[in-house]
């Protein structure tokens, strides 16, 4: 092929036309390859830049919490756009599952890149085997040289050096990505629906008598307060027990009592291994005292009640007097409110056969 000068004649080809497209094409193409991309173009690989703004000089593997960025997109929406900068606080508990960890030393107030998505080396602080077994992590509030094992954490623990002793900092490799899914739980309470008088001997125990007031999913019901559930698991039960002052109730303080959970088919009953509550209490009168059970297996085909008893002395005692616990007041969502009631919150699988 010739060059050819202004004023000559040009004649193109089509094949040499398309050689100097294809030529111009892969020059392009090479040009832009062996670019290095600018801080401003940087979008990859989940590194992004913060302001360290935790007070500190920050080294390499510290664990920050995010914060919003220091431009705002309504005060400079053209920075905003050129690259993702946010502020690099020391931990609070808001900063939970929102954190990251640097990548370099940065100065306090200076910028720098730090990691919010992928593998990364971090120590990890066990307080426990326990602990060292959780398999995620997260930050802890107040701390920048450690993650801390948390089953909901948002960094997964890939491997992580054992632990000589407890409690121990050890390394780990973890991957910070989207932290698991909450489980799915249910919850049901139920209020006593109104005041009883618990029986005053140890052996005149009495079922403890409820009504339904949140239902709302269909694993759980009622009858004759008696609990059947449609589906097994593990479930957290809870207890509220409220002593009614009452003037005219006597009876010596302060008194003993107990609770227990009953599992049974409707005709015959047996304590649930493990769920005596309360056991000889010293009540007074306006006592409101909260206790859960664990109970690691709740099987379909069965029925549960709460049974009580309350009497003025350890067992053996003999006082005929009983005394008086006050009725739901549908508020229950404190540790201890006015009035008694049970609440389940199913937390997982069930674990162990009854």
């Amino acid at each position: 092929m010739d060059k050819v000068i202004t004023g000559d004649r040009l004649e193109i080809p089509a094949g040499t036309w398309n050689n100097i497209i294809d030529a111009t094409r892969a020059h392009q193409a090479g040009a832009l390859s062996t670019v290095t991309p600018t801080v401003d173009d940087a979008r990859d690989f989940g590194v992004i830049l913060c302001r360290n703004s935790t007070g500190a000089d920050l080294l390499r593997f510290k664990a920050v919490g995010l914060s919003s960025p220091p431009i705002s997109p309504w005060t400079n929406g053209a920075q905003f756009a050129r690259r993702v900068l946010l502020e690099a606080i020391l931990p609070t508990a808001a900063s939970f599952q929102r954190f990251a960890i640097s990548l370099e030393p940065v100065k306090n107030n200076a910028v720098g890149r730090f990691l919010v998505s992928g593998c990364i080396q971090a120590p990890l602080w066990l307080d426990d085997a326990d602990a060292a077994a959780l398999g995620r992590a997260d930050i802890e509030a107040g701390a920048l040289d450690y993650l801390k094992p948390h089953a909901e954490g948002a960094a997964q623990i890939l491997w992580q050096d054992s632990a000589m002793s407890y409690p121990s900092m050890v390394w780990a490799v973890v991957r910070l990505s989207t932290p698991p899914p909450a489980p799915a739980v249910s919850t049901w309470q139920a209020y006593m629906n109104g005041d009883q008088t618990i029986a005053a001997t140890e052996a005149d125990d009495q079922t403890l008598e409820f009504d339904a007031v949140d239902l709302a999913n269909d694993l759980f019901s009622l009858s004759s307060n008696e609990l059947t559930i449609s589906e097994t698991g593990r479930f957290d039960v809870t207890l509220n027990l409220h002593v009614k002052s009452d003037d005219t109730a006597s009876w010596t303080e302060p008194r003993n009592a107990q609770a227990w959970l009953e599992v049974g088919s409707g005709s015959t009953w047996d304590q649930v291994a493990g769920s005596l509550w309360h056991a000889y209490a010293n009540y007074q009168r306006e006592t409101k005292t909260s206790i859960t059970f664990v109970l690691d297996h709740a099987d379909t085909d069965k029925k549960y009640r709460v049974r009580g008893t309350r009497f003025n002395e350890l067992p053996g005692g003999n006082d005929p007097e009983g005394a008086i616990w006050q009725g739901g007041d549908q508020t229950g969502e404190s540790t201890a409110p006015d009035g008694c009631f049970m609440r389940w919150l199913k937390t997982g699988e069930a674990t162990a056969a009854t």
